[in-house]
């Protein structure tokens, strides 16, 4: 008691010391396939995470993905619908793109991250959701400064 800052929550594990977390791996086309490939998974069984980004996702050493920060998650009994589908993408590749000024970007991706995230999640989903709209909001949430 005391120690957090609201009264409702779900911990599922310690996040041990073993485990790295997205925003501190290499950018490269193998990461964003296993984001992607995490993403895609949590959207087939239900899940909108609310707050998808590179701060919230982590690799154990073993290779098995995980996320935190499900505060703001939704569940569904059906697959996660286009539009959030879409949503979710923007605000990962959106995390991914603003990681850019400091990482820079391994050489097999493309200049066109927006285009690489639609291509990788469509790998795992078989769903097309790269429109001009997922564009928009992918640019404007890479360049919207936080208060």
């Amino acid at each position: 008691e005391g120690f957090l800052p609201k009264f409702d929550y779900l911990i599922t594990e310690d996040i041990s010391k073993d485990c790295v977390f997205a925003d501190r791996m290499p950018l490269s086309r193998e990461l964003v396939s296993n984001l992607c490939r995490l993403l895609a998974d949590l959207h087939r069984v239900g899940v909108i995470h609310g707050d998808v980004n590179l701060r919230n996702l982590y690799r154990k050493s073993s290779g098995i993905w995980g996320v935190i920060d499900l505060d703001g998650c939704r569940l569904s009994s059906r697959p996660v619908g286009i539009r959030e589908r879409r949503n979710e993408r923007a605000r990962l590749a959106s995390s991914f793109i603003r990681l850019t000024p400091y990482y820079g970007t391994a050489e097999d991706l493309s200049e066109d991250i927006p285009g690489v995230f639609a291509e990788e999640y469509k790998k795992f989903t078989e769903i097309s959701v790269d429109s001009h709209i997922y564009r928009f909001r992918t640019g404007y949430l890479s360049q919207r400064k936080r208060k």
